[in-house]
């Protein structure tokens, strides 16, 4: 299977009525789309992605996690 590797980076989270994050410095919410992942869920101290049926827990972090992706 092909693989595409992938660099996300967390700069932050904003909690609210609408909770958002900073990923890669783009702001995203919930049921947006970054780099074929999407934003399932986005709590206080994390952000859930799904890609297909893998799912990835992302926190804030000054470094880049690398991720695999089958294309």
């Amino acid at each position: 299977d092909a693989l595409r590797e992938v660099s996300l980076r967390v700069g932050g989270i904003i909690a609210g009525p609408v909770a958002c994050a900073v990923i890669n410095e783009r702001l995203v919410q919930t049921g947006d789309m970054i780099e074929s992942l999407a934003i399932e869920r986005i709590d206080s101290d994390a952000v859930f992605l799904r890609h297909g049926q893998h799912r990835l827990r992302l926190t804030v972090s000054e470094k880049p996690a690398r991720v695999r992706l089958a294309l």
